[in-house]
């Protein structure tokens, strides 16, 4: 006899298959709130399915999406107008989709790997990188990254530079 457990277990994987819900594109709203109405370029790490990458091509001027899993950038491929400038949860699911079965969305299949990089450890390295960013962790697993471009001042008028 199975126990509770696995039972329990196998009808949640049951449930979620018949009603996926991509918590990637829980912050696509979002992530475009953060952006002007028209900028110049954008760049879509992890891709995927490339649905991220094409709600921004409708704001911006070009937009790369890049992903490490061939079968998922070639899907992505079939997805978008060659003429685009673009070179858990059971609650949710149940929310997002009503309580009705849906078709398993093409960016819920790419494959997938643990995380190899620490919270902090992306912090360090973006505010290197990127001076003035603000991480924040978010629901499923998320951080999102805020930046802002500071204009380029010159030499002569930086704030502390020499005159």
């Amino acid at each position: 006899m199975t126990t509770l457990p696995r039972r329990i277990g196998r009808a949640l994987e049951q449930f979620h298959a018949t009603r996926p819900w991509d918590h990637n594109a829980h912050y696509h709203r979002w992530l475009l709130r953060q952006l002007p109405r028209r900028f110049t370029t954008a760049l879509d790490i992890g891709s995927g399915s490339g649905d991220l990458a094409r709600l921004l091509a409708a704001r911006a001027g070009a937009v790369r999406g890049i992903d490490v899993d061939p079968a998922i950038v070639d899907r992505a491929r079939e997805l978008t107008d060659p003429a685009a400038p673009v070179p858990a949860n059971v609650a949710m699911a149940w929310i997002r989709n009503r309580g009705r079965k849906a078709p398993r969305p093409s960016s819920m299949t790419a494959s997938t790997r643990p995380a190899t990089t620490t919270f902090d450890d992306i912090v360090r390295d973006a505010r290197q990188a990127l001076p003035g960013a603000r991480l924040r962790r978010r629901l499923f697993w998320r951080y999102t990254l805020v930046w802002h471009r500071q204009e380029d001042v010159g030499p002569t008028t930086r704030p502390g530079a020499q005159q």
